[in-house]
């Protein structure tokens, strides 16, 4: 299920995209994550702001660029999941 990051995890991804930088990127798109309900894994996918609405209503399969993932139990992203 696709969602926009609630304040924690885009607290999380900002610091990253801080640390990376591509923090100035990041703001100008939208971030979705896709909350995969078997696993504990969601993927973090960067948008078009316009897209954003579409895709978070619609529930495609497949929508944006994946970037990388956040696990539950850590809620960090690291370099080495980006793909």
């Amino acid at each position: 299920m696709y969602r926009k990051p609630d304040r924690k995890e885009l607290t999380v991804l900002k610091r990253a995209f801080n640390k990376w930088g591509i923090f100035e990127f990041a703001q100008q798109n939208a971030l979705v994550l896709n909350d995969l309900g078997y696993s504990k894994i969601k993927e973090v996918f960067i948008v078009s702001s316009f897209l954003e609405g579409i895709i978070c209503h619609r529930q495609p399969y497949y929508a944006g660029l994946k970037i990388g993932e956040l696990k539950k139990n850590s809620h960090r992203l690291c370099r080495e999941q980006i793909l």
